[in-house]
Parts: C-alpha cells; sequence; structure tokens
C-alpha cells in the first residue's frame, strides 16, 4: 500500500511539472546568485577584488561578467548623468539568460554620475529595481570629484558599503536600518552619510543571515526525490 501511493505521488510530481508547475517554482525562486557587471570602462579588476571580498567575508561566488559597453541611451545630455533605469536596461539587454533567471541578482557599475528618472533627487550613488537589479555610480564617492587629492582607500571603502547595502537588502531580503552600525543604514544623502555608516552588517544582520542563507542551500527537487525514487 505504502508503495503504491508513493509510486502515485511520483506520478502527480511529473504531472505537476508538465503543467506549469516549472513556472511556478521559476517565478517563487530566492535568489541564490550575484552577477557583477561593469559598465563602460569600469575595471573588471575592481569588481574581480570585490567578487574575492565577499566570498571570504561571506561566502558568496559572485559572477563577473565582461564589461556592457555604454549606450548613448544610457544617457541624459542635458543633465550630464547616466540614467539609472537605463543601466538595468542595459544589462538586461547585455545578459539576457542572466535577467531571465529570477535566481540572480546583477549589479551594473559606472564611474560616471548617475540620477534616478523617478525620484527628485540630484543625483544618487545606487539604484535598485525589480528586487535583484542594481546599478552603482562611483562618481561621487570619489575624492577627486570634490577637487580633493586622490585616495583609493577612501573610494573603495565608500564603494564597498555602497555594494554590501544592496546585496543585505536585495539578496539577503533583509529591513534598511536606522543605526549606522549597520551598513543597511538609510537614507545616505551624501558622503559623509557614507563616511559614517559600518563597513559590515551588524550582529542583528548577520543573524538574518544566516536565515536566508539555508534556503539557497535546500530546493524544491530535494523534497519530492525521495517521493519520485521510490
Amino acid at each position: 500500500m505504502k508503495s503504491g501511493t508513493s509510486k502515485v505521488l511520483g506520478v502527480l510530481v511529473v504531472l505537476f511539472l508538465c503543467y506549469g508547475g516549472i513556472q511556478w517554482f521559476a517565478s517563487s525562486k530566492h535568489l541564490c546568485q550575484i552577477t557583477f557587471v561593469p559598465i563602460g570602462n569600469f575595471p573588471s579588476t575592481s569588481l574581480q577584488a570585490l567578487a574575492s571580498y565577499y566570498e571570504q567575508t561571506l561566502g558568496l561566488h559572485i559572477d563577473v561578467r565582461p564589461a556592457i559597453p555604454f549606450e548613448e541611451s544610457m544617457m541624459n545630455r542635458s543633465r550630464g548623468q547616466l540614467i539609472g533605469e537605463e543601466l538595468v536596461n542595459g544589462m538586461k539587454t547585455g545578459y539576457p539568460t542572466q535577467a531571465q533567471d529570477r535566481s540572480v541578482m546583477m549589479m551594473g557599475f559606472t564611474r560616471s554620475d548617475m540620477y534616478i528618472r523617478h525620484k527628485n533627487w540630484q543625483f544618487a550613488f545606487a539604484h535598485r529595481e525589480d528586487g535583484r537589479f542594481a546599478a552603482i555610480s562611483t562618481a561621487r564617492m570619489d575624492p577627486v570629484s570634490f577637487e580633493l587629492p586622490p585616495n583609493d582607500g577612501v573610494l573603495v571603502r565608500r564603494l564597498l558599503k555602497m555594494t554590501s547595502k544592496q546585496i543585505g537588502l536585495y539578496f539577503y531580503e533583509l529591513p534598511e536600518r536606522q543605526e549606522k552600525s549597520s551598513v543597511l543604514y538609510s537614507p545616505i544623502l551624501g558622503v559623509d552619510d557614507l563616511d559614517e555608516v559600518s563597513m559590515d552588517f551588524d550582529t542583528i544582520d548577520r543573524g538574518r543571515i544566516e536565515q536566508t542563507a539555508k534556503r539557497c542551500s535546500s530546493s524544491w527537487v530535494q523534497y519530492f526525490l525521495p517521493f519520485m525514487a521510490k
């Protein structure tokens, strides 16, 4: 009797997959992969270093793709700034496979100044949309932009903070924080706020990250496999 029940369950699983089950799971996947995309002349070596940092600190394997070219559609010439939404569109066009995979978070990086079309802001360090796309601009993180001497250490720290924030908010689905002990602090209105924020996730964030990370190690296949094997 038990064997017969298992066979019935196995048949139901097959039917479920054939009639839309795959599409359902694809639309409900949690983010389990991150892809970095340099835009224009953003150095890939910098993203490789970022990827190594997150592998060492969070155990993340981040895929660094070749750069996508700058497109005129990304620029608002009257403002002299790139458009955050168009940078995301460029990533989607450049890497359609990753863009269509709902388990992948895509992050684009540019050296140029950026704004967000639907925000009444002068500029933006980062733009996020659709729960898994982000674009980051380092233009106003660079001391040179404020007629100060070059300082790679300051630039790297600011970039790390802003990148970690996007990963925390989207990949780990963590809430924004009001404590500057967390890299998820919001709002960040300028470099002064960015410099005061912690470089890392705090203990509260870390506890939540541990819970989220477990979801990527399990899958629906592992759940149904015992029934299908019997």
